[in-house]
């Protein structure tokens, strides 16, 4: 990228900033950036089932029996046709970055970087059309994102990702103000690199592979610094003070949406108890003989959070009427389950987890299938909305409705408050039919950032051999972190579960030059072992679920490999790339791609994201199922200046 360089000589700055003449000094101002397009296009014709237009039950007659035939609550139910869209794009965004660096003294540099994105795809998808993509990340129109340098409207946002001055002084280093900290080689995983959360609201993580983290780091003010003592063993001592930025998800119906719409989450609350809240780090670095150690520690509040089910906030509690029969005649409501007894205040009536909303779950069968997608208990986790969200302003009424249906089907009808323990599907589903005889409902969740404490360990090493060799000048590292008492998203979405964790990264790295008319092949492989969680930190007692039955769990951790390799043209003009990720459960994810530089201004970036699963479609035991809609090719136009 070609930098400009501009002198503000004495008399511009004086014209500037009111200085005197004599006493300005020149100041070097360098200035580059550039303009980008970004698209993705869908090369599948699934959708993603986390939005409205992607569920599969839209248009779907589904039977439902309720409490029983008598009440009048048997029949079918059907999710409008009409919420089913197909589109063409997942991704349509222009931005531009805008890069300023200034040499203030010798000792003394500033940084800021300026990044302004517009998505596009509302306009030219009607499956995102009313998508409010940034403007209310964290809920009710409070701060989005939780980043203090930005801006944002619904389809639009600008920001500051890097606003920060440097100080050098020897052996000493310090920068202070809006920063990224990345901890870490492993490439895709997070071992040492878990100091910020991270953005997922422009190409979630599906962006070039190559390219990390960069542009999804969480930016958040901090004061960093090392320093460098001289010796053998070469120690570096580096530590950071950050303000807290939560990882920030992309908006419910955005096509890059990992979690069903049928739900929403409640950022605001959990995030504005720990908002003004600092992260602390320290690092150590050195070397013994001929390998490098390091050891760190992280004392942070968790960005990617934890959820529970949480007190809905919105009109439209479950429909009393309809159900009077097992509510007491305690919620009397109008048709379309407006609350209307002045008799009972409307406060009470918010005690449940539910609003009645047409966007929300029609039916059990829906409801068991996304609780599986989503690695999610739907039994518990409606035994945990009823004992801790009671139905209504009356406790009985959702417990009525429990014993009532646990009857029904030979079990216990006569449990306590709090005390309901559903344990067989048609049990379950007829509660949830029965409430679904209200109308379609929308659950709510809270998220919670948890404090947690962060131990780790790194060591690496440069082999050598017979010289242009393949082991010759081969990197070696393994990364090692622990985290105790480490909080993890129940299956039921009842309190967190509480375990020690830790990750083992090992990564091989090597420039290998296969011909001489080509320069030298970049390779790394990786792999990754987690013993209480996923790639996505999804708890391990979540996972292999099957839709209307508990999660069976994963005994044995985790364990993921990657392969990278990027490989320039002689003329430097190209580069090809190849990137895999895989489980050992059956999940690939491929990413082909090539860059190519016509000139110093130009560049275009062609790459393919194939996701795939080769396990059964009839469980969740993998990173790739539910997430197969994600196949795509995307391509970035640049001009740089």
């Amino acid at each position: 990228m070609k930098k400009r360089h501009i002198v503000l000589g004495a008399a511009t700055i004086a014209l500037l900033s009111g200085m005197d003449i004599q006493s300005a000094k020149a100041i070097d101002l360098q200035i580059s950036g550039f303009v980008r397009q970004e698209i993705a296009v869908k090369i599948t014709g699934q959708r993603n089932q986390n939005n409205q237009a992607g569920d599969p039950y839209n248009g779907v007659v589904t039977p439902w029996t309720g409490i029983s035939a008598g009440a009048g609550l048997t029949g079918t139910t059907t999710r409008p046709a009409s919420y089913s869209k197909d589109n063409t794009f997942n991704q349509f965004d222009t931005r531009f970055e805008l890069n300023l660096d200034s040499h203030l003294s010798d000792s003394l540099t500033a940084h800021v970087k300026l990044r302004g994105v517009y998505n596009e795809i509302g306009r030219v998808e009607d499956a995102f059309r009313g998508t409010n993509f940034y403007g209310g990340s964290f809920g009710y129109g409070h701060n989005s994102g939780g980043n203090l340098l930005e801006v944002t409207s619904k389809d639009a946002m600008l920001d500051l990702p890097s606003a920060y001055v440097d100080y050098n002084n020897g052996a000493l280093w310090l920068r202070a103000g809006n920063q990224q900290i990345a901890w870490g080689e492993a490439l895709f995983f997070r071992v040492a690199d878990q100091v910020d959360g991270i953005d997922l609201r422009r190409h979630s993580v599906l962006g070039v592979a190559g390219e990390e983290y960069s542009d999804t780091r969480v930016p958040s003010p901090g004061l960093r610094g090392s320093y460098h003592f001289e010796g053998d063993n070469d120690i570096t001592i580096e530590a950071y003070a950050q303000k807290f930025s939560p990882t920030i998800l992309p908006a419910l119906n955005d096509p890059y949406n990992p979690i069903p719409s049928q739900f929403y989450i409640d950022d605001r609350e959990g995030y504005d108890k720990v908002s003004g809240e600092m992260n602390f780090g320290a690092k150590i670095t050195g070397s013994i003989a001929d390998y490098g150690l390091a050891a760190f520690a992280m004392f942070e509040h968790d960005a990617n959070g934890v959820f529970q089910w949480a007190t809905a906030r919105n009109a439209g509690p479950l429909n009393g009427q309809a159900l009077s029969t097992y509510f007491g005649g305690a919620l009397p409501t109008n048709a379309g389950g407006t609350y209307n007894n002045p008799a009972v205040p409307a406060t009470n009536v918010l005690s449940s987890a539910f609003t009645t909303n047409p966007t929300g779950v029609y039916s059990a069968q829906e409801w068991f299938h996304y609780a599986a997608m989503s690695r999610l208990d739907g039994i518990n986790g409606l035994n945990t909305s009823l004992n801790n969200f009671p139905i209504g302003s009356v406790p009985a009424a959702g417990l009525g409705v429990a014993n009532a249906c646990s009857a029904a089907n030979g079990g216990a009808g006569n449990w306590g408050a709090g005390q309901i323990n559903i344990t067989d599907k048609a049990t379950a589903t007829c509660i949830l039919n029965t409430f679904f005889f209200s109308g379609s409902l929308t659950g709510f969740l809270s998220r919670e950032y948890p404090y947690q404490k962060i131990f780790g360990t790194s060591i690496n090493h440069i082999f050598e051999g017979t010289p242009d060799s393949f082991l010759d000048q081969l990197i070696a590292r393994v990364e090692v972190s622990y985290t105790p008492n480490k909080k993890f998203t129940a299956a039921d979405l009842g309190p967190p579960k509480v375990h020690g964790e830790y990750q083992i990264a090992g990564i091989l790295e090597k420039y290998y030059k296969f011909s001489t008319d080509f320069p030298a092949t970049y390779m790394v492989g990786q792999y990754l072992h987690k013993s209480k969680s996923d790639i996505f930190g999804r708890y391990t007692g979540n996972l292999d679920t099957a839709p209307g039955y508990s999660p069976k769990g994963q005994t044995g951790g985790t364990n993921y490999f990657a392969f990278a390799m990027q490989q320039p043209s002689p003329t430097l003009k190209y580069r090809f790339d190849f990137t895999m990720l895989s489980d050992a459960q059956g999940g690939w994810l491929f990413q082909p791609g090539v860059k190519y530089k016509p000139s110093e201004h130009l560049q275009f970036d062609l790459y393919s994201n194939l996701v795939y699963s080769t396990a059964s479609a009839n469980t969740y035991t993998n990173f790739a199922q539910g997430a197969e809609w994600a196949r795509e090719v995307f391509v970035r136009a640049t001009y740089y200046f």
